[in-house]
């Protein structure tokens, strides 16, 4: 039976697409099957390059990514909007959420990742109207949360869980989406309280990890070994609060 993660996120731009590469990155370097789904992509049009892409190019280098990767994205909407709102405004019809189950139900790979639009309660329709958390809860799947480093991530953070525990949806872990060289007194303070929430910190991937020759290292230490990873929650707790409790 396959495994399948929903990565959702507080929001937009903080880091869904790079993660989910990474999930991905680390499951085809174990020798499994991959189907990264994109249910609505928005913002592009035609054949320009979208999420999906960039999940493509990150895991180019991963020997047998080629024939282990399918990639499915089921909707595409040029307006930079939650994808509901693009397809109104469009005039592009809805992504219906029974036949957006049902393909992904039919994938067979050995792992299998949705990479939800902005966070856990953005519509992909209006009549009726859905979410990622009700597919979520449809297919019974993880959910992976991913989140800002740095000043509001707390609220952010706090308000999804209670989402996604409210839905009784299991949530595997938060991934920082975009972790800085240098980061500030916010983003250590943050490493701690982000912990204080009740769910395990599974990740922290570098900012500017775009980077196709250097994304297997990027994606096996940025994650924890639950994604396959040897991302350590307490070696990097500690490393960046031990300043603070001085």
């Amino acid at each position: 039976m396959s495994q399948i993660l929903i990565v959702s996120g507080t929001g937009t731009d903080v880091g869904k697409t790079i993660a989910t590469a990474a999930i991905a990155a680390n499951a085809l370097i174990a020798g499994k099957s991959v189907s990264v789904v994109k249910p609505g992509q928005t913002g592009v049009s035609g054949n320009e390059p979208g999420d999906l892409h960039v999940v493509a190019e990150l895991t180019s280098t991963i020997p047998g990514a080629a024939q282990r990767l399918l990639l499915h994205e089921y909707g595409r909407y040029e307006p930079a909007l939650a994808p509901a709102s693009a397809a109104r405004i469009s005039g592009a019809p809805a992504l219906a959420r029974s036949e957006v189950l049902r393909s992904i139900q039919a994938l067979t790979s050995d792992l299998i990742v949705v990479e939800g639009a902005g966070g856990l309660l953005v519509r992909y329709s209006d009549d009726p109207a859905w979410t990622i958390a009700d597919l979520a809860h449809d297919l019974n799947a993880c959910v992976l949360i991913v989140v800002h480093a740095g000043l509001g991530t707390l609220h952010h953070s706090t308000a999804t869980i209670e989402v996604a525990t409210h839905r009784g949806l299991d949530i595997a872990g938060l991934i920082i989406g975009s972790w800085p060289d240098q980061p500030d007194l916010a983003q250590r303070s943050n490493v701690a309280d982000l912990q204080r929430l009740g769910v395990p910190l599974v990740g922290a991937i570098p900012s500017g990890s775009g980077n196709a020759r250097e994304f297997e290292h990027i994606a096996r230490t940025s994650l924890h070994p639950v994604l396959l990873g040897t991302f350590n929650e307490a070696d990097f707790t500690h490393t960046h609060t031990q300043e603070l409790n001085r």
